[in-house]
């Protein structure tokens, strides 16, 4: 908002410290910018010009072995249902604390949910380690 204030050349009261706030931020989002670009473009050009070949880091075998079925808790729709269902448990926990506390129906005891929702995180990132 200052921002669009100074370039409007409006008179407005403007404290001081937001016009440095904005004046900081577009710096480092343009030395983000002018440092990133080239990184991308320079490390592009040596990935493709490398031509060496891929050395396995371990003894690897030229025959083919057969891959065994998945078990049914592996397959794409349990995988989906189950972390899908931990996910918005999770989320459905935090945000129903979160309005009892605001409206005054509950104390929003940040601990034992944090606990809750660090347990349930633990499930899910189990779950997708597995998959």
């Amino acid at each position: 908002m200052p921002m669009l204030c100074i370039v409007l050349k409006l008179l407005l009261a403007i404290a001081f410290v937001f016009i440095v706030e904005e004046v900081f931020v577009l710096c480092v989002c343009a030395v983000w910018t002018l440092v990133t670009s080239p990184l991308l473009v320079l490390g592009g050009i040596a990935g493709k010009n490398s031509k060496a070949e891929f050395q396995a880091p371990c003894c690897t075998t030229k025959y083919p072995r057969e891959i065994p079925p998945l078990p049914w808790y592996r397959g794409a729709i349990p995988q989906m249902a189950m972390t899908g269902f931990l996910a918005f448990s999770a989320t459905y926990i935090e945000v129903y604390y979160m309005f009892g506390s605001v409206w005054g129906l509950k104390i929003y005891t940040i601990y034992s949910i944090l606990f809750i929702v660090f347990i349930i995180l633990l499930i899910v990132t189990a779950f997708f380690t597995v998959a």
